[in-house]
């Protein structure tokens, strides 16, 4: 029987995963414009109705993050049920990209940064928030 084996993409890199409750002062204010930009560019690109019925759910998604603010991946951690939402959350990071570089601070003590949001897609005209 053979074994599936995981590789890791980012095995001898340092990888901080942050997410909302992130609050100290190296992190914190990336991971806040991280929120930011994401839900302005969520805003304005609200995925469409399906077949005449708007779209509402939750995504929980990880994006990792390289030192320059580019996309590493782009990670489904829970899905909503919805394949529609859950490209859509995918295709709304990939538009809020790139990202800020990292300071200097960040880089001495990471290579990456991973975020983990859960995308809060409501009724149409409403927008989206992350949590």
């Amino acid at each position: 029987m053979a074994r599936r084996e995981t590789v890791d993409p980012f095995a001898g890199q340092r990888v901080r995963a942050l997410s909302p409750q992130t609050r100290d002062s190296v992190f914190g204010p990336y991971e806040e414009a991280y929120r930011q930009k994401v839900e302005q560019v969520g805003r304005v690109n609200y995925p469409p109705p399906v077949e005449g019925r708007p779209l509402y759910g939750t995504v929980r998604i990880t994006a990792t993050i390289r030192q320059d603010g580019s996309l590493a991946l782009i990670e489904i951690r829970q899905p909503s049920g919805s394949s529609y939402l859950d490209d859509a959350a995918r295709r709304i990071i990939q538009m809020a990209a790139p990202f800020q570089p990292f300071t200097d601070a960040m880089r001495a003590e990471t290579d990456l940064v991973s975020i983990t949001r859960s995308f809060n897609f409501v009724r149409a005209g409403e927008g989206i928030t992350l949590k």
